[in-house]
């Protein structure tokens, strides 16, 4: 038995012409280790789990082919450009947010002109004024 399509054989010919259960199929030298849904599956699906292939001698991983031009493995194809995807522009920061203690104007005054030039308090005061 070489292949994996071989084995496959071996097994719905050992279960529909030779007659015997999954479990039987499972307790033989050959099968052995193997459970007997493992094998089931197996012969019907033609998929092996990967942590049986060294019990048959089967390659798990097939090599992956060597670039032409550079001679090593790339994850796309070296003659087409990868295109990320667009990034969504970033959000526009928002201004920073000051607390005034209304009840205190010394500290009013101060947080205010911590975070504001001095010209831009005064026409501040002077579009109070006009409005109220």
């Amino acid at each position: 038995m070489n292949s994996a399509g071989d084995i496959r054989i071996r097994l719905q010919e050992l279960h529909d012409s030779g007659g015997l259960s999954w479990r039987k199929i499972a307790a033989l030298p050959e099968f052995s280790p193997l459970p007997p849904g493992t094998l089931c599956s197996w012969a019907k699906t033609g998929h092996l789990p990967r942590k049986w292939y060294h019990r048959f001698g089967l390659v798990a991983y097939v090599p992956a082919p060597l670039c032409a031009v550079h001679g090593v493995v790339h994850c796309y194809d070296c003659e087409t450009q990868i295109v990320k995807p667009a990034r969504k522009p970033a959000a526009k920061p928002r201004s920073a947010r000051i607390s005034i203690r209304l009840d205190d104007p010394d500290s009013a005054a101060r947080s205010i002109l911590s975070h504001m030039p001095v010209e831009s308090v005064v026409k501040l005061i002077d579009l109070l004024e006009r409005k109220g």
